[in-house]
């Protein structure tokens, strides 16, 4: 269950927090009025939204996938923007004195630039959401991972404890290292920064 709502938000995290990050890199008026919104959710504590969410949707999968996005997204977003924002104005001009489109500014220029920041920026969506996921279940139905350590705190059975905490951690270094892997083979060039 853990797993499933995890990659749920995960996913949802990356679908959502891409386009909005390349849309603040490249659209003014946008980020001027997306980027305080995205500022105040980065600031507030996601976990925060726990009892709203409990009011507004209950607290079955639903809730559980929308607290762990609202933990991931935005840290997507984020770096998508400031991959965008730092990609070399060097290589918009040579693209725009070979013609090219928009399309291929995007598709050559652009996206290649923003590639490690996309990366970073799920890099943080998985391990956020692994959190989210386990706050998600603690405080809206005490099941999973999150139920195991709610009833092993509860308990004080450390050992049971410490025992979920570093299956998490290798859970977690597992799904990071798998992300690494994944970019050296889908973006070679980026493998001294890796």
């Amino acid at each position: 269950a853990t797993g499933r709502i995890m990659m749920s938000g995960s996913l949802r995290s990356i679908v959502v927090g891409v386009p909005v990050g390349i849309a603040q890199g490249t659209k003014e008026l946008f980020d001027w009025v997306a980027n305080p919104f995205v500022t105040v959710f980065y600031i507030l504590p996601p976990a925060g939204f726990v009892p709203l969410f409990i009011i507004w949707f209950g607290i079955g999968t639903f809730s559980k996938i929308l607290l762990t996005f609202v933990f991931g997204v935005i840290p997507v977003v984020i770096n998508v923007r400031e991959g965008v924002k730092n990609t070399e104005d060097e290589y918009f001009e040579v693209g725009s004195s070979f013609g090219a489109s928009r399309r291929q500014t995007f598709r050559f220029i652009l996206l290649p630039g923003t590639i490690p920041y996309i990366v970073t920026g799920i890099r943080h969506a998985i391990a956020r959401t692994i959190i989210g996921a386990i706050v998600a279940e603690i405080f809206l139905s005490a099941v999973g991972i999150g139920g195991i350590i709610l009833e092993s705190t509860s308990l004080f059975n450390i050992t049971q404890t410490i025992a979920v905490l570093i299956v998490l951690a290798l859970a977690s270094l597992v799904l990071t290292l798998s992300v690494s892997y994944a970019e050296r083979l889908l973006f070679p060039w980026r493998v001294e920064d890796v």
